[in-house]
């Protein structure tokens, strides 16, 4: 399974249970992830640390519970992510994977898929415009991309694992909320 990283004081995190230690915005790299134990200290992750225990994990499949994405990591549209090295995945290879699959560009089906419920097209669009606005200056893709179907839901909020079929098996999950830079 994943490594478990537990809040390191979660009764104590301005009063909400949903304040992750490791704060990403899913729409950056993950090179600006940070992580936030208490106490207003902040400092990057422990990036080179293996992500998974026993460290003999090399397969993982990744995909989500978030109402949306859920839909489509399904294997009959984008399928989940896959992370399949000959080493033991580290924590930013995990993250890695998590951008490089939700900035790929939507292409035409999966919009005419979104679109063709009024509010989905609303939500999209408002995601885009927002992505496009927080990545001012980082010269962003103008299109549609996968992230942008999480709507504001861009907060990573951890993994959870296991170990089904044969195989090794996380589950992303994402919160709304604005990420402390």
């Amino acid at each position: 399974h994943l490594q478990q990283h537990y809040h390191p004081n979660p009764t104590d995190t301005s009063g909400s249970i949903h304040v992750p230690s490791l704060q990403w915005d899913i729409i950056y790299p993950p090179s600006r992830a940070r992580c936030s134990p208490g106490r207003g200290i902040i400092h990057p992750p422990h990036y080179m640390g293996v992500a998974c225990a026993p460290p003999t994990v090399r397969r993982i499949y990744l995909t989500s519970t978030h109402e949306c994405l859920s839909f489509w990591m399904s294997p009959d549209r984008w399928g989940p992510i896959v992370i399949d090295d000959p080493h033991p995945p580290t924590i930013h290879r995990v993250l890695e994977k998590i951008y490089d699959y939700l900035r790929q560009p939507l292409d035409q089906r999966d919009i005419a898929t979104v679109f063709s419920t009024p509010i989905n097209r609303t939500r999209l669009e408002d995601a885009r415009r927002s992505r496009l606005r927080d990545t001012t200056g980082m010269q962003p893709y103008g299109g549609y991309m996968r992230s942008d179907v999480l709507g504001g839901h861009r907060r990573f909020f951890g993994c959870r694992t296991s170990f089904q079929d044969g195989f090794w098996r996380a589950s992303v999950h994402f919160i709304p909320g604005p990420v402390p830079r």
